[in-house]
């Protein structure tokens, strides 16, 4: 099943709780650049993630508290549908999971 694009923001807040290089973030949530580069321009200008310099060209990226905050609504929800079955989790993400929901 084809992850939506929320579920792709919720890998990456998980995965860069512990600051992670781009390299890293495009394997653990199996991307490619392309994809990976408009994930965290978007996770980004949200606030749910930021860049961190610490080195000389070595950019990682770290999930912020508003991101955690994400995670944790998106935990519940999950839970909640899981509970529900019958397809409420498809209907969730088709019907309020557009850009302007979150």
């Amino acid at each position: 099943m084809k992850r939506t694009r929320y579920e792709v923001f919720r890998d990456i807040l998980a995965f860069t709780v512990i600051p992670q290089l781009k390299t890293h973030i495009v394997y653990k949530c199996n991307l490619n650049f392309k994809m990976v580069n408009e994930y965290i321009r978007d996770l980004i200008e949200r606030g749910y993630i930021r860049m961190i310099h610490i080195r000389k060209n070595k950019t990682f990226y770290e999930t912020t508290d508003s991101g955690l905050e994400y995670l944790n609504m998106f935990k519940k929800i999950s839970m909640n549908l899981e509970i529900t079955g019958d397809g409420a989790y498809e209907f969730f993400s088709k019907a309020f999971c557009s850009p302007t929901y979150f």
